[in-house]
């Protein structure tokens, strides 16, 4: 049975604190973020990203991306990035950008790269520094479908499969995050989203 918790109604305070109950017992939760909606667990608990590739159905060689809570988290777990990772780091996060690094975890049972985020999002950051290290962070839909972008449609897709829904209202956005990545100190788009590549440009200040 999935558990419906209202964020406005409840407070971030006791929502968080829920919803850290539920990632250490290895669930699912799905949450509002500054884009979409996405599901979270502990990517250190085997069972519950095996769920959630379930879920999805999503291949496992494809990594999910990982939300933190700052980029102190995230330069305590990425510490060899480029000279031009740093800077779009620096000027792009918080915000509704993934960017995609080295994976700093051992290369030989796990992807090479994975996408890191640190959404323009109260409850989403509170949630993460509470738990005290990343969760995943990847669309409510099944691999190819549209994101869900409220509570009522998580439940209507997800019914009885998801641990906890965090409801926090309908979002503005239909779109997920601008995925990039730093190939040979150049910008590459790897999926268009909320902010468009002229401005994801014009923030790092690259144009080519």
């Amino acid at each position: 049975m999935t558990e419906m918790l209202n964020i406005l109604e409840k407070g971030i305070g006791e929502s968080v604190n829920r919803a850290c109950e539920i990632l250490k017992k290895g669930g699912i939760i799905a949450y509002p973020t500054d884009t979409i909606y996405g599901l979270g667990v502990d990517p250190e608990i085997s069972q519950a990203v095996e769920r959630l590739f379930d879920l999805k159905e999503r291949r496992e060689e494809k990594s999910i991306s990982l939300m933190f809570s700052g980029k102190e988290m995230l330069y305590r777990h990425f510490k060899d990035t480029s000279s031009l990772e740093k800077k779009a780091i620096d000027k792009l996060l918080p915000g509704a950008i993934t960017i995609v690094l080295g994976n700093p975890v051992d290369k030989s049972d796990t992807n090479e790269t994975v996408g890191v985020r640190i959404p323009d999002n109260d409850f989403c950051r509170k949630l993460v520094e509470k738990y005290g290290k990343p969760i995943t962070t990847t669309s409510v839909n099944k691999t190819g479908m549209p994101p869900a972008i409220s509570a009522s449609e998580v439940t209507n897709r997800f019914s009885n499969k998801i641990d906890l829904i965090l409801d926090g209202g309908e979002l503005p956005q239909s779109e997920g995050s601008t995925v990039i990545k730093i190939n040979n100190e150049n910008i590459e788009i790897l999926r268009h989203g909320v902010v468009s590549e002229e401005d994801v440009r014009e923030l790092i200040g690259d144009n080519g």
